[in-house]
C-alpha cells in the first residue's frame, strides 16, 4: 500500500470525486450525450480566455542520458517527495535528484 505524505490538490477524497465527475462528463460528450448539469450550469458573461499556472516538474529523462532535452510533466496531482515519486495527469514519475521543490 502506498501512503501519501503530501498531496498537491487538497483533500484526496474530494479530488477523486472531482476527477470521477470529469470522467463521467467526458464520456457523455464522447458518446454524443449532453453531460449532466450542463443545462443548469452557471452562465459567464464578458468571457475572456485566460490561463492558470499549475504545479508541474521540469527535468531530464534518465533513460535518455545526461544530455537529453528538458521535459515538462503535465500538472501534478499527488507527490511523495520522501519516497521519490509524483503522479501527474499523464502518469507516474519516479524522481532521481531534486534540485528545487519549492513552488514559485
Amino acid at each position: 500500500m502506498i501512503s501519501l505524505d503530501r498531496q498537491m490538490n487538497g483533500d484526496l477524497q474530494h479530488t477523486i470525486a472531482l476527477v470521477d465527475a470529469l470522467a463521467r462528463d467526458l464520456k457523455a460528450i464522447h458518446a454524443g450525450r449532453q453531460p449532466q448539469g450542463l443545462s443548469t450550469a452557471p452562465v459567464l458573461d464578458n468571457v475572456v480566455l485566460s490561463k492558470r499556472v499549475l504545479p508541474c516538474l521540469t527535468g531530464h529523462l534518465v533513460q535518455a542520458g545526461p544530455y537529453s532535452a528538458v521535459v515538462k510533466t503535465s500538472e501534478l496531482w499527488v507527490a511523495n517527495w520522501d519516497r521519490g515519486w509524483v503522479r501527474a495527469l499523464n502518469g507516474f514519475y519516479r524522481l532521481n535528484r531534486a534540485l528545487d521543490l519549492k513552488t514559485r
